[in-house]
């Protein structure tokens, strides 16, 4: 998890997703059935641990939200770009897009260290989070 070093207002990116939604126009609502079927696929990967699959579902994921939802811009294709470069299979930016917290996904864990520090060096600040089944809770403050 790194922090793009962007900050943004949610509903500014989402709202034109709204827009399009309310007049029905259909690239969106497809884009929406597909993410219901990401979602899916995604929870049966995590369940099976088949993180391959879900990687690669999270990079389609991505692919449509860039497209249809134009919630990416230069400098979020830089940072996921350069953890792709560095080894991650897969990136995916958390909440509405434009900025914020980016997710990767990487094979191990020399992979992770070497993608956090060449993406530490680009100003993508490295957040550490674990899953737990405890639900979310903050670790880290500062």
């Amino acid at each position: 998890l790194v922090y793009s070093g962007l900050s943004r207002s949610a509903s500014g990116v989402l709202s034109p997703v709204a827009v399009r939604l309310k007049a029905l126009h259909a690239p969106t609502i497809e884009a929406m059935h597909k993410f219901r079927g990401f979602s899916q696929d995604m929870q049966r990967y995590f369940i099976n641990r088949d993180f391959s699959a879900f990687a690669a579902t999270l990079n389609s994921l991505w692919d449509v939200e860039r497209k249809i939802f134009l919630n990416s811009n230069r400098r979020i294709d830089e940072i996921i770009a350069e953890g792709k470069k560095r080894g991650a299979i897969s990136g995916l930016v958390a909440g509405a897009g434009k900025g914020g917290f980016i997710y990767f996904i990487c094979p191990d864990a020399g992979t992770k260290k070497r993608a956090a520090k060449a993406l530490e060096a680009i100003g993508a600040k490295e957040y550490p989070f674990s899953f737990t089944d405890e639900g979310s809770k903050i670790i880290f403050s500062g």
